[in-house]
């Protein structure tokens, strides 16, 4: 929390959605104009600051356990639907408490956009209205109209001093004016907006960063007011960069050439979806810019241009389209926006021309936090900063959604929670017939196509008194084929899916390249016989012999992987049958039901994960360090046959790190990025590459356990977990980290180098000796790092 406050003061709550659907409580601009000025007045506030939401209750009892008189939600088009349910969670739960939103986009809701609990949606500067409505006996400040918003100190300051999160926005002006200024502005003077920018640029712990220039556009309707706005970008220009909008007329007479030269980073035209005939090319207007600053992004938002026409929709989507083709703009670069007096529900269905441009071209990018929450669904590996606060992930079967079990299915997920159906005929009838559904975009900011099935599940959901997140549904179309549909966001195509049992992918030849993903499930004795296979190929020669080892998922594979990787007893994911029998894993036993409350389920689960260790013996086991102690098993599978198999493949727990690692640099690593894992060699204890690894008795190894010292294109290159870090190794390092690797002495890895390079003995010795304080920097080394 910023500004701790319990009494008579105001609980400030801002929700910024990182991915569509996915939200913290984070701090916010026009929050700490707020705050600043309550500051001013002597008035306590606190602003609620949550990375990880739980659910939806217990949200709720956090905001109220500040104990302040009332709540200010700042809702934006993206956190309306979230915030309306906490607002009226809040007022289900202690019905004195206050209840107000305001903030630009929500100044201009319909009344009927609001819940029953909220007390006033704030139009009109909201700092002073805010504080009227906790301090009615207040004197009342009234600031000089001409730089209304310099009225309000202290916004900055404390970021300044690294005591508040970084913010990468500044406000030039905003329309929060009310009757009593011009258009409702509130201005900025220069000289504030010049002060804000340095302080905004020193707090933000980045070399020039990019900061978004609030109500730019209005902050410079006039030539004098631009003119000293432009004096005061090129005086910061070299410790910021900037990001503005700017409307269609604006950027025709200049003003985003104007903005490029004084350093703007991002330039976005907010652009009518019909145009008339006499408007100039668009692809013009960008192509110059572009040339004459090459770095420069743009971005288009599309808005609904009044007396829209077809043929001015036809000659939108023509002028895009070339600026597609021409590169000058990036497919996922043209948004829509939808006006706030529209209603925040409202959807607007695109013109016939745009429309078709959309199922061409307009597809969002996959997201990738739905994407990896996705894996981790299937997988059972997830972080261990996300777990708690309920589930993240529920399983549903065909009949398991239903009014009887969708609230209780609420109160065991958090806000950020995904429900994955799987087949599930009761959201509804696909469409059957051949016609295309319609493209629509709304205040989600999302490109999407009108999915009933989705829509049916939501309005379920909200019927029941649940706040339904996120809604995938994954389908089975035959021969092992399935797809993944993300919400009802419009995607190029629906992410394409192999799904197989692992005895099927093992008799096949090669890895099918045409699937987005590749899905392994291990179902049976003989799929994990060849599993295991594949295990002791890897651990006698340190390669994988076949392609899909490491371009597919195993399902559950956390039951295999190291100590930790079983996140089970916090149930992170769930699977719901259709009788509301629960189970913490894919093909386990019921660990409880949805009647059960969450701490129940937890609880019972703690039991049962807590019963089968001290049954086998797991504390005093031998591969306590490395075996992830999976206490849901499946059908097919005792504990005995369990930890038979764990004891006796020593290297499985290497084998599926390996796996995710190689996956991991491919996605991330530039230096790595075209690993081929055919030809990839992994330097193992139970296999060297560069050592001599003779027979004998075992020893331990003296390397860290987040190390991992790979070949690539006949290249040795080691990796870091723990600082991330890729280094390339010489041929004599790769030796003595694998000698170390087999717990080899000193003495015998000074005989290794003689006997590989014909080295003298001194020079050897010493080589041993730096390489041994060069890894023990690095945090490779398992200390005591040196052998006797």
């Amino acid at each position: 929390m910023q500004g701790f406050s319990f009494g008579s003061g105001l609980t400030l709550v801002h929700l910024e959605a990182s991915s569509p659907r996915l939200f913290a409580a984070t701090d916010q601009l026009d929050c700490r104009y707020v705050r600043a000025y309550f500051r001013q007045q002597g008035t306590p506030t606190a602003q609620y600051i949550q990375a990880s939401l739980a659910g939806l209750y217990e949200t709720a009892e956090d905001l109220l356990s500040l104990g302040n008189d009332a709540v200010a939600f700042h809702v934006t088009p993206a956190s309306y639907r979230l915030c309306r349910e906490l607002s009226g969670t809040l007022g289900a739960l202690d019905g004195s408490l206050r209840i107000f939103w305001f903030g630009e986009w929500a100044a201009e809701l319909p009344d009927g956009s609001l819940p029953d609990a909220v007390e006033r949606l704030v139009r009109s500067e909201p700092e002073r209205v805010l504080h009227r409505l906790l301090e009615p006996d207040a004197p009342s400040e009234e600031a000089d109209e001409a730089d209304a918003l310099d009225a309000i100190a202290g916004v900055w300051e404390d970021a300044a001093s690294m005591r508040q999160a970084p913010l990468l926005a500044v406000k030039a002006a905003d329309r929060l004016g009310g009757d009593a200024a011009p258009g409702g502005i509130r201005l900025h003077s220069p000289e504030r907006l010049l002060r804000d920018i340095r302080l905004a640029a020193a707090a933000s712990r980045q070399m020039r960063p990019e900061l978004q220039l609030l109500g730019y556009e209005a902050a410079t309707a006039d030539e004098a007011r631009e003119a000293a706005v432009a004096e005061a970008l090129e005086a910061c220009r070299a410790s910021a960069t900037w990001s503005a909008e700017l409307t269609l007329e604006r950027w025709r007479r200049g003003g985003a050439a104007r903005l490029a030269e004084l350093g703007a980073s991002t330039l976005t035209l907010r652009l009518p979806d019909s145009l008339a005939e006499a408007e100039p090319f668009l692809a013009d207007m960008l192509r110059e810019l572009r040339i004459a600053y090459p770095d420069l992004r743009l971005r288009i938002v599309l808005e609904t241009a009044p007396g829209s026409t077809e043929s001015g929709a036809r000659r939108v989507a023509g002028q895009l389209r070339q600026c597609l083709d021409e590169g000058l703009l990036a497919r996922d670069a043209i948004a829509a926006a939808v006006p706030a007096a529209a209603g925040a529900q409202a959807r607007t269905l695109l013109p016939s021309p745009l429309e078709e441009l959309a199922r061409e071209r307009f597809g969002s990018s996959p997201e990738t936090a739905l994407v990896n929450g996705f894996l981790a669904f299937m997988t059972g590996h997830y972080p261990a900063h996300v777990l708690g606060g309920g589930a993240k992930h529920i399983g549903v079967g065909e009949d398991g959604w239903r009014p009887e079990t969708i609230r209780r299915i609420g109160e065991h997920s958090a806000l950020n929670s995904a429900v994955f159906f799987e087949q599930n005929q009761a959201c509804g009838e696909e469409n059957s017939n051949s016609v295309e559904p319609p493209i629509f975009y709304d205040q989600d900011g999302k490109w999407k196509r009108l999915d009933r099935r989705f829509d049916q599940a939501s309005s379920e959901a909200e019927r029941e008194g649940t706040y339904l997140s996120n809604a995938n549904r994954l389908e089975r179309l035959g021969g092992g084929r399935w797809q993944l549909q993300l919400n009802d966001f419009l995607l190029a195509e629906p992410i394409s899916l192999l799904r197989q049992r692992y005895e099927e992918a093992a008799a096949e030849e090669g890895a099918d390249a045409s699937a987005d993903f590749r899905l392994l499930d291990i179902r049976s004795e003989r799929d994990l016989d060849r599993f295991l296979e594949d295990v002791d190929a890897f651990s006698r020669t340190g390669r994988f012999a076949h392609g899909y080892e490491v371009q597919s998922y195993v399902t559950d594979s956390c039951r295999w992987s190291a100590a930790g990787a079983c996140s089970a007893r916090k149930l992170p994911r769930l699977f719901a049958d259709g009788e509301g029998d629960v189970a913490a894993c894919r093909g386990c036993a019921p660990i409880g039901h949805l009647d059960d409350t969450p701490d129940q389920l937890l609880m019972q689960a703690a039991v049962l994960s807590d019963q089968e260790q001290l049954l086998r013996g797991c504390a005093s086991c031998e591969i306590r360090s490395t075996c992830s102690q999976c206490a849901f098993l499946p059908s097919y599978m005792t504990a005995a046959q369990y930890c038979s198999i764990r004891r006796k493949h020593v290297m499985l727990h290497r084998y599926m790190q390996v796996v995710q690692l190689v996956k991991g640099l491919r996605r991330h690593t530039q230096a790595l990025s075209a690993l081929d894992a055919e030809t990839l060699l992994v330097s193992l204890p139970t296999c060297t590459h560069y050592y001599p690894l003779a027979g004998g008795a075992e020893r331990p190894s003296l390397v860290s356990e987040a190390v991992f010292l790979l070949t690539t294109d006949g290249t040795p290159v080691l990796y870091q977990a723990v600082s991330q870090k890729v280094l390339k190794l010489s041929e004599p390092m790769a030796l003595l980290l694998e000698g170390l690797m087999v717990g080899a002495t000193e003495a015998e890895l000074a005989g290794a180098l003689q006997a590989a390079y014909g080295t003298e003995p001194s020079y050897a010795a010493a080589a041993v000796s730096q390489a041994i304080e060069l890894f023990s920097r690095q945090g490779c080394l398992n200390l005591p790092a040196r052998a006797s």
